[in-house]
């Protein structure tokens, strides 16, 4: 038996059917989507690491469900931060968090300045 590369890598079923060549030229852009989450990765690091260098950031890309994702993880949290959508602050992910997970959840709108001390109440 092979052993498993340790690069990531894309596996891709394919067929000469139009699903099969479809799945071919998606697999075929996603490496580029990967570099591309790697990127906000590592801004992401970059931005929290200026804010606050005394923070220590654990890092993971997941791929699924943003809100089974962020609520899964924000199971032994202290508190979860999200942005809020200008569109529509009273919708999307923030509000959802609000009513299933048992933590804080603030939500942070982009004119926000994060203040000296956070109080957070339970």
């Amino acid at each position: 038996m092979k052993a498993m590369m340790s690069e990531p890598y894309v596996v891709v079923g394919g067929s000469e059917s139009a699903s099969g060549q479809a799945a071919l030229r998606v697999a075929a852009h996603t490496p580029e989507w990967y570099r591309a989450e790697q990127r906000l990765m590592v801004d992401a690091v970059a931005t929290v690491q200026t804010c606050a260098p005394e923070v220590e950031v654990f890092q993971k890309c997941v791929g699924g469900d943003l809100y089974s994702i962020v609520a899964d993880a924000a199971r032994s949290a202290l508190v979860v931060v999200v942005g809020s959508s200008r569109r529509a602050p009273y919708s999307g992910l923030g509000p959802w968090l609000r009513h299933h997970v048992t933590c804080p959840v603030v939500i942070v709108g982009a004119e926000d300045r994060a203040p000296a001390r956070v109080p957070v109440l339970q």
